[in-house]
């Protein structure tokens, strides 16, 4: 049986006996796949959009504002401004990103082309400190990985494509007619990776780093080239995702697949219904 992994592990450690002194952060995440729904963004979007017109309100509301960010202001300049030496911090994070689906139709047609992008598979880890002219450096590498867009013709062929890659680690599920089918599936984007070494100083080292004109934080950062391909065909459902991204027009308006040509598309008959006037 295979084992079942947590989605989200979150470890923490400070000082921990059989290491050296410092924080110790673990998180590991377990890739999910999100399927992109315009109408359910919409309500959410007017569900948390809160708008008024009555000006005493507003006013009520900008005055308990900057009361409390007085209030604040005051309680930090009351306490005493002692600052404790920093901790070296050792992290391990591991991120599968999420996947997220796209289809063109938006009423839950599976038959509906789908864009799929996956963010990739982000890495940070902490390395041993280096000095620099006295002055300690934390350093970590950053990767991210298998960031890549993809173009299927069904969003079935898709998931069915995705469960014989898990269960079989081939397309040997897909049928003869699915077969045929994921030769039209296009990979816009080439994975690529990008990857970062990131060096930072302690703040409380921050005189030193002035007097001595060290930079308080050193990037190294590779980007390989990108390589885009295209189709005709390809490039204008790559267009229409603008539409499925636009919010500014519907406004509290329900979202309605309207278009003529996308309802077709979602139907499992078409044909034309002659209706014969009776007259009495």
């Amino acid at each position: 049986t295979e084992e079942k992994e947590d989605i989200l592990t979150v470890s923490f450690d400070e000082n921990p006996p059989d290491k050296k002194n410092g924080i110790y952060l673990g998180v590991k995440a377990q890739q999910v796949e999100i399927i992109y729904r315009k109408a359910a963004i919409q309500r959410l979007k007017n569900y948390f959009s809160v708008s008024t017109d009555n000006e005493a309100l507003k006013s009520q509301a900008m005055d308990q504002l900057e009361s409390f960010q007085g209030g604040s202001k005051d309680s930090d300049k009351s306490k005493p401004q002692t600052q404790a030496p920093s901790k070296h911090q050792f992290i391990t994070i591991d991120l599968e990103a999420p996947i997220l689906v796209i289809p063109l139709l938006q009423n839950g047609d599976l038959r509906s082309q789908c864009w799929v992008l996956n963010l990739g598979h982000l890495m940070i880890e902490s390395r041993e400190p280096k000095e620099v002219e006295h002055i300690s450096y934390q350093m970590f590498a950053i990767a991210l990985n298998k960031i890549k867009l993809e173009y299927y013709p069904s969003h079935s062929l898709y998931m069915k494509v995705q469960k014989s890659m898990i269960e079989r680690k081939d397309l040997s599920l897909l049928s003869a007619e699915e077969q045929e089918e994921f030769i039209h599936v296009f990979q816009l984007i080439n994975q690529f990776s990008i990857h970062v070494n990131l060096d930072m100083a302690l703040p409380e080292v921050e005189t030193e780093l002035e007097s001595q004109g060290l930079p308080k934080l050193m990037v190294d950062l590779t980007i390989p080239s990108v390589h885009l391909l295209l189709r005709p065909h390809v490039y204008k459902c790559l267009l229409k995702i603008s539409d499925l991204f636009n919010f500014s027009e519907e406004g509290e308006m329900e979202i309605v697949e309207c278009e003529r040509t996308r309802l077709m598309a979602g139907c499992d008959r078409l044909g034309v219904l002659n209706v014969q006037e009776k007259r009495f």
